[in-house]
């Protein structure tokens, strides 16, 4: 008898510290979040100086002035997949925790009573789990993830789509594409780095919410898209 109370003792307070360290996580990344949100527009501001500086009055046709900011977008992009990368493996962490949390709940049958202990409905809904997420969204919605990375998330997809869609129409006006001919190799090499960051940063949620299927609720993509991005998604650093 003692034995089994010991028992039931070490596993509640095994799940007490995991929910204490996973608030803890939470609240660190939160703070990493925001420090992301202010670099943000730290970022910004040095890609709007860029443009007041060198692409207005069409001074992108001078000396190297396209290749200046053909460099300020391409790191702009760069920095956009780099946040969209670093949300994605955060909300991955934390859902991973949150199934995590739910077998321990499950484990000391939290809720297996007809009234469950209110202390335990204080902080979770009854019959919670962390899978309704992935139930209630498809694939490519990025509701999988905790509303505010989320939020980051589709604010930096449109601020790389308006610096890709800008960057175009600026070179358009200065006549720096014309053809393939008037463009430079190493304007267009610069340049191509802005749109394929883009469209990695639209297929990198896609590619975690797939692979926490595959591995944290083996569950495998029916989709040959899906099947390509986990192959794709492996084969980068």
């Amino acid at each position: 008898m003692n034995k089994k109370k010991s028992k039931l003792k070490l596993k509640e307070s095994f799940a007490s510290s995991f929910h204490e360290q996973f608030a803890v996580n939470q609240n660190t990344q939160f703070t990493l979040l925001i420090t992301i949100s202010v670099s943000l527009a730290t970022v910004l501001a040095g890609l709007g100086y860029v443009i007041g500086t060198y692409c207005v009055d069409d001074r992108l046709i001078f000396g190297n002035n396209s290749l200046i900011y053909a460099a300020a977008t391409t790191a702009t992009a760069l920095y956009g997949y780099g946040v969209i990368l670093l949300v994605s493996a955060m909300s991955f962490s934390f859902r991973r925790d949150q199934l995590i949390l739910n077998s321990l709940r499950k484990e000391l049958d939290m809720f297996a009573k007809p009234e469950p202990n209110k202390q335990y409905l204080a902080f979770f809904p009854q019959q919670y789990t962390g899978e309704r997420a992935f139930e209630e969204f498809q694939s490519y919605h990025l509701n999988w993830m905790p509303n505010h990375y989320a939020v980051i998330t589709r604010i930096i997809l449109l601020m790389l789509l308006i610096v890709n869609v800008q960057f175009i129409v600026f070179l358009k006006d200065a006549q720096l594409i014309q053809s393939k001919y008037d463009i430079g190799w190493k304007l267009l090499t610069l340049g191509s780095f802005t749109p394929f960051f883009l469209i990695l940063s639209i297929f990198t949620p896609i590619y975690y919410r797939l692979r926490f299927n595959l591995y944290h609720r083996e569950i495998k993509t029916e989709s040959c898209l899906g099947r390509m991005i986990l192959w794709l998604g492996t084969k980068f650093p």
